[in-house]
């Protein structure tokens, strides 16, 4: 079951996807195909989020982790392994080009953050 779809920034007809398997894929949409697949998810995607360059791509799951992916290799390039306390989900936003990334969720006590 697909969860998530994201169009890539820039370039045609490239989309990533999440799914119910735990995978982030990404498909040249034109041809048909996929072109790499990130398996180093431990639980449900619950955000997906493109750089502004699309070179690298930021997923958020139900285990807290926000997880930043180098989109071709398909391999983890940095961590947070607790965006925020509580269980509800986290958003992920890259700040246009400056890289930097902002991250929403709740506190233990549901208080957003």
């Amino acid at each position: 079951k697909v969860n998530l779809l994201r169009y890539h920034p820039s370039a045609n007809n490239v989309l990533a996807s999440t799914s119910s398997d735990n995978t982030v894929k990404v498909w040249d949409v034109e041809a048909g195909q996929e072109m790499s697949t990130f398996e180093g998810m431990h639980d449900l995607c619950q955000d997906l989020v493109w750089d502004y360059k699309g070179d690298n791509y930021a997923t958020s799951c139900k285990d807290k982790a926000v997880r930043f992916v180098d989109a071709r290799a398909a391999k983890v390039s940095n961590k947070i392994s607790q965006a925020h306390d509580g269980i509800k989900g986290v958003k992920v936003v890259y700040m246009g080009e400056s890289g930097k990334v902002l991250t929403t969720g709740h506190s233990r006590a549901s208080g957003r953050e």
